[in-house]
C-alpha cells in the first residue's frame, strides 16, 4: 500500500466515525447468554468500538458458577457502559430474552444471540433508514453464511401478509426467518407486547412464539435491505441443540399463522409454554 492510499484510508476512517458520532441516536445491543462467557468477552469489545453503540446489557440466565464469575470478571473493566444481570434461577430462553430487554436504557435494542456477531454493516443499514416506527421490528437480510431472506427485504410483513408469505416454495424459508432472531427491537414496545407471557417456558423456538406474539398485537417486521450479521451454527447452538423440540412446535404455530385464521392464532399463543 502506498502512502497516499494509506493517507485515504484514514482519512476515510476518520470521516466516517465523525459522521457516525455527529449522528445523535443511539442505540443498546441486549445479549442473553447461558454458559458462554467466552463468546460474549470476544464480542464485547468490537461492540464497543462503535459510537452508536450507547450500551450493551448482558443477561446470565444462571449459568455454572465457574462461568458467571469469568463473565463477571471479564465485564468489569467495560462497566459503566456495559451492565450484566444475572437470574438465580434458569429462566429459559425466551424469559430471558425479555428480561434482557428490559433492562435496557435506550429506546432500541440489537437483542443479539451470544454465540452470533454483527458488524458496523449491520447497524449502517438500519441508521441509513429515513424513519424507525416503534411499531416494526427490524430484521436482517442475510445472516452469513447459510441463511439468505434477500426475498423478504425492503418488505413489512404483518399478521394478515403471513397466509401469502407461507408459500410451497418459500415455506421452509419462511420458517427459518422467524426462528433466526437477531432482530432490533423498540424496547417499550417489545416489552409490553411480550409481558403478558413472561411466565411461559419457552426453551425451544422461542423466537417464533416471540414474533408470533408480535405480529398478533399489531405489530410487523420489517427486512432491512443490506443487514446482515455472522450466524453460528457449531454443535452447541441452541438451533441444533432444541431442533427436536422445536420443529414440531414451529410447525403448530406456522399452521396458525398460515391459515389467517385469527381466532387459531390466539388460541395457540394461550397454550404454548404455560407453567
Amino acid at each position: 500500500m502506498t502512502i497516499r492510499q494509506t493517507l485515504q484510508r484514514a482519512a476515510n476512517w476518520y470521516g466516517r466515525h465523525a459522521r457516525l458520532r455527529a449522528d445523535p441516536r443511539r442505540i443498546a445491543v441486549a445479549i442473553p447468554t447461558y454458559n458462554r462467557a467466552d463468546r460474549v468477552l470476544a464480542a464485547v469489545p468490537e461492540l464497543l468500538r462503535d459510537p452508536r453503540v450507547a450500551e450493551i446489557v448482558v443477561r446470565d440466565d444462571a449459568s455454572d458458577n465457574q462461568d458467571g464469575e469469568a463473565l463477571a470478571e471479564g465485564l468489569k473493566p467495560f462497566a459503566p457502559r456495559v451492565r450484566l444481570f444475572r437470574n438465580e434461577a434458569n429462566l429459559g430462553a425466551f424469559a430471558n430474552k425479555l428480561a434482557v430487554v428490559a433492562d435496557c436504557r435506550s429506546r432500541w435494542a440489537v437483542l443479539l444471540d451470544s454465540d452470533n456477531r454483527l458488524g458496523a454493516d449491520y447497524l449502517d443499514s438500519f441508521f441509513a433508514l429515513p424513519a424507525w416506527s416503534e411499531r416494526v421490528i427490524y430484521c436482517p437480510q442475510r445472516a452469513r453464511p447459510r441463511f439468505d431472506f434477500t426475498w423478504l427485504a425492503g418488505v413489512a410483513l404483518d399478521e394478515g401478509a403471513m397466509p401469502d408469505v407461507f408459500t410451497l416454495e418459500r415455506n421452509e424459508s419462511m420458517c427459518v426467518f422467524l426462528n433466526t432472531g437477531n432482530y432490533l427491537v423498540p424496547v417499550q414496545p417489545y416489552v409490553r407486547s411480550l409481558e403478558p407471557y413472561a411466565d411461559r417456558r419457552v426453551a425451544a423456538a422461542d423466537v417464533w412464539f416471540a414474533n408470533m406474539i408480535w405480529l398478533h398485537a399489531g405489530g410487523l417486521l420489517y427486512v432491512v435491505p443490506g443487514m446482515e450479521y455472522d450466524h453460528d451454527v457449531h454443535d452447541g447452538s441452541w438451533f441444533k441443540t432444541t431442533a427436536a423440540t422445536s420443529k414440531p412446535l414451529a410447525r403448530e404455530m406456522r399452521d396458525a399463522l398460515a391459515s389467517g385464521d385469527t381466532e387459531r392464532v390466539a388460541a395457540l399463543l394461550a397454550t404454548i409454554g404455560r407453567p
